[in-house]
């Protein structure tokens, strides 16, 4: 865990810093900096951490040893052929593992990096996002998944084209990420709920579908979860049962209720808010309906990650005489949670 306590007194000095006296550094060169350190972390792990790393590992050094002409059959034959692709390219110039890693972890990094820089405006709302991001479980997922964890900072990105209305960018950006990873395919139905207006009833309806879900299982839904993730199904939808799916929807419904406290001044000021609200509920709505089928907590991602953006927000809507303790006791507790608390969020870590 001494990893950890680093990287968070890193990201506290990198805020403090960036937030008062006369050395104040500028936000970009703030934001660039959580994101190295955020790169640096998930990209020089060891082999051991992350449930599917080594998998991953075993499956690069497999491609890279396809010549050319086999790495052209095996992408007109099988799916997520940019996945095939970045793979077979990196091992054309390394058979370091370290590299291939950094090479992925340059996916949620740059994500966050544009995202920080677009949508926020503090260091203290830059802290919020890695804080987050680790409540949430991402970072765990970003240490394991190496497929899913691309296409979910490619939606991330997407969120632009979203909020903008321009649908042939919002799909190309879709498309790119299912050419890494098919299951993104769920986050079409967000152009549709753009249009969706936020109502007061919505947490209400949550907590309904994960009562729901804990006592019921549909055939239907399975048989459909069966035909559209396939393989997956198989390796997740039996056999991967989250004992994390109660604590996720604790944790993604409290932060949920931090953004609907202050979601009409939010809508106000942006009305992109009530998009990204209305993309939190359908995270919650998938994580509801994972008593039912585990696989729907990774669908889940797809839309949690909308949290970086719209919580850190939430918490700047409070008066200001009390918005510093808010946040900083947010983030002190969040910190503790992680530390102290969790013990799946924060997997225990080596260099390799």
């Amino acid at each position: 865990m001494g990893v950890y306590y680093i990287y968070f007194f890193i990201l506290a000095f990198l805020t403090t810093i960036g937030s008062v006296g006369k050395t104040r550094l500028n936000r970009q060169a703030i934001i660039f900096l959580m994101c190295l350190c955020t790169w640096l972390l998930i990209g020089l792990r060891d082999s051991t951490v992350g449930v599917d790393t080594r998998s991953y590992i075993d499956s690069w050094g497999h491609i890279s040893t396809w010549s050319f002409p086999r790495l052209l059959n095996e992408m007109v034959h099988q799916k997520e052929q940019l996945y095939l692709l970045i793979c077979w390219l990196t091992g054309q110039f390394t058979s370091n593992y370290t590299v291939y890693l950094l090479v992925w972890a340059a996916f949620p990094a740059v994500a966050l990096y544009i995202t920080m820089r677009k949508y926020l405006e503090t260091p203290t709302q830059y802290f919020e996002v890695i804080v987050v991001m680790c409540m949430l479980g991402l970072y765990a997922f970003f240490v394991a998944g190496i497929r899913q964890t691309a296409a979910i900072s490619i939606v991330l990105l997407s969120f632009k084209y979203l909020k903008d209305g321009k649908l042939a960018k919002f799909l190309l950006c879709i498309a790119v990420a299912y050419l890494i990873h098919n299951s993104c395919v769920v986050f079409i139905i967000a152009y549709p709920l753009r249009y969706v207006k936020v109502k007061w009833w919505f947490p209400v309806v949550i907590i309904g579908l994960h009562i729901l879900s804990s006592y019921i299982k549909i055939d239907l839904v399975v048989r459909l979860a069966a035909a559209l993730f396939k393989d997956r199904f198989i390796s997740y939808g039996t056999v991967y049962l989250s004992t994390q799916n109660n604590s996720a929807f604790i944790v993604q419904f409290v932060l949920y209720l931090i953004c609907y406290f202050n979601i009409k001044k939010l809508i106000k000021k942006d009305y992109s808010n009530n998009i990204l609200f209305v993309l939190l509920t359908m995270a919650l709505f998938f994580q509801s309906m994972s008593g039912m089928l585990a696989e729907f907590s990774r669908v889940s991602f797809y839309f949690c990650v909308f949290y970086l953006i719209l919580l850190p927000r939430a918490l700047s809507e409070f008066k200001p005489e009390n918005r510093f303790y808010i946040n900083v006791s947010f983030i002190a507790f969040c910190i503790l949670l992680l530390l102290f608390v969790s013990k799946t969020n924060l997997p225990t870590y080596h260099f390799a």
